[in-house]
């Protein structure tokens, strides 16, 4: 099944890819971590699209998991599950053209111009893509400055220097253009002022001021990294055109945002309400793309069934520990064992009872989760409409149940080369979606759904022990001794498959998260590979 190269990994862009791509593993904070995935949504009425997501996480025993399981209820109150419309596509140079029939604000400006006529365009649709244009253009600025700091630290090469300057400079003019192109978009609103939609307005102000932010944060941590790499301090002065470049791109942001009257970060007494406000405004944006998922009523048929059969298993069981009861067979020698009998025969009827319920309910409804996807935020712009089906479910496995891809992955490029590897409580997440289009209005290919799934950790690192360890050791070149203390960390990995169930493309991944009692300290990709296997009957929405 896995015969194919596999290689290091470290995170890569997205951006520009539209298909189905590897997942992506990040510490969201010290106590969550996040697997985010882009999924493509079929191109016609007549298609549908099939994924799944399996997460295996590999806890040592130290974590105590054999003491105190991470339950069902308790997993689903600590992970959630994020889907929002997103489109890698979409450039910097799309968002920035008031042109390009792809962007956002384009086909807001488009409609503009038709308020006054008999039949003006939707209100609501307006202000959606005001958001959209606002959450995109952001993405585009953020992931592009990801992009760029990981070059920063792998540079050493002339020509990539040169060719790493040039994206940097394509990275300011673009965006100060598209930032113009929002402002020449907010002028000609103000024209239809009496006849817009109330939001409208605020909307594209909302979406300046964050974009700008995230603007101006990119830029600063561009110059902060090309600092810290070694490879850019050359005598062509690489880090100083860099430093001078962005110092000109921030130069005119920082008159645009105190002309518009934006909280200033520098300014210490506003640091809680600029956080504050950022955040708010972001969720705002980023509301106009989330997809509405409803959870599904379990099949009462189902559940009655198992409960009917588990009701009628402990009945017969009662009934069977009482027949000698029943039948007067109880003397004065066994009357205290027919009563202790009958107790416990009671006592274990319950039991066998919830435990019958349980089995069957899991047997004939294997799934945790069930909802429904409801993708109307692109149909109230006018841009076609999709819905599916998300389910779950989530189980403890024993590791020979595991399958042998799986534990190959998980021991390949060990820690500590030659050790044994001790055995491992292995929790298994699972997750298939289903993707299609409602009606004939097809959808813009540069959309597609980005999933976000987080896990909290935060109940469980409580459990963690924190025994510090002084090391006490020498120091030859400076001809001291010293002490550090060394906090106790915790090693969990995690293998990642994201599955086209419709081509069987698989991209596999392995991951390891160092922990200590307050968090995640670092996460360490180490391996990745991309097959094609085989699947079986995909699921239907």
């Amino acid at each position: 099944m896995f015969d194919g190269e596999t290689r290091r990994i470290w995170p890569t862009c997205k951006v520009g890819h539209v298909g189905f791509s590897e997942p992506e593993v990040v510490i969201r904070d010290r106590r969550t971590l996040e697997i985010r995935q882009f999924y493509p949504l079929p191109e016609s009425a007549k298609q549908q699209s099939s994924f799944s997501l399996d997460v295996y996480f590999f806890f040592p025993r130290n974590f105590g998991f054999d003491q105190h399981p991470w339950e069902e209820k308790q997993f689903y109150r600590d992970a959630r599950l994020l889907l929002r419309l997103h489109a890698p596509s979409l450039s910097l140079e799309d968002l920035s053209s008031l042109c390009n029939s792809k962007n956002p604000l384009c086909l807001l400006r488009k409609r503009m111009a038709r308020l006054l006529e008999p039949e003006p365009p939707l209100g609501v649709a307006m202000v959606a893509l005001a958001r959209m244009y606002g959450a995109e253009l952001a993405d585009v600025i953020r992931h592009e400055g990801r992009s760029i700091r990981r070059w920063l630290k792998q540079t050493s090469k002339r020509h990539d220097k040169e060719s790493g300057l040039d994206r940097v400079s394509q990275l300011c003019v673009g965006s100060l253009t598209a930032l113009r192109a929002l402002r020449r978009v907010e002028a000609k609103a103000q024209a239809f002022r009496g006849v817009l939609h109330p939001d409208l307005l605020p909307s594209l102000a909302f979406a300046e001021e964050y974009v700008s932010n995230v603007l101006d944060d990119t830029l600063s941590s561009l110059v902060l990294a090309a600092d810290e790499s070694r490879g850019m301090h050359d005598d062509r002065g690489s880090a100083t055109k860099l430093r001078v470049m962005i110092a000109g791109a921030t130069e005119k942001l920082t008159r645009w945002r105190m002309q518009r009257g934006y909280m200033n970060i520098q300014n210490n007494d506003w640091h809680e309400a600029y956080s504050y406000r950022i955040e708010l405004i972001k969720r705002e944006l980023q509301r106009a793309l989330y997809i509405d998922t409803r959870a599904l009523a379990r099949d009462n048929f189902v559940t009655n069934s198992a409960a009917m059969v588990a009701a009628g298993l402990a009945a017969t069981w009662a009934t069977l520990a009482n027949i000698p009861l029943l039948q007067g067979a109880v003397n004065a020698g066994s009357n205290t064992k027919f009563v202790v009998a009958a107790v416990g025969a009671y006592v274990l009827k319950d039991r066998i009872k919830d435990w019958t319920k349980n089995s069957l309910a899991k047997l004939l409804h294997p799934w945790d989760h069930d909802r429904r996807i409801l993708g109307g935020a692109l149909a109230s712009v006018g841009l076609g409409k999709f819905s599916g089906r998300v389910r779950e479910r989530m189980r403890h496995l024993q590791e020979v149940v595991v399958p042998q891809h799986v534990r190959d992955m998980r021991d390949r490029q060990r820690t500590v080369y030659g050790s044994h590897r001790e055995n491992e409580d292995v929790l298994h997440y699972r997750r298939e979606q289903v993707f299609e289009i409602e009606g004939k209005s097809p959808l813009p290919r540069e959309y597609g759904v980005q999933e976000v799934f987080r896990v909290s950790f935060d109940d469980i690192l409580k459990r963690l022990e924190d025994a510090p360890e002084d090391v006490a050791f020498y120091v030859p070149r400076r001809g001291r001794f010293r002490r550090e203390t060394l906090s106790k960390v915790y090693h969990v990995n995690m293998v990642t498959l994201a599955t086209d169930l419709n081509t069987g493309e698989q991209f596999a991944i392995r991951t390891r998260v160092v922990f200590n009692r307050a968090g995640a300290v670092r996460l360490v990709p180490v391996l990745s590979r991309r097959e094609h296997v085989s699947v079986g009957k995909r699921p239907r929405a």
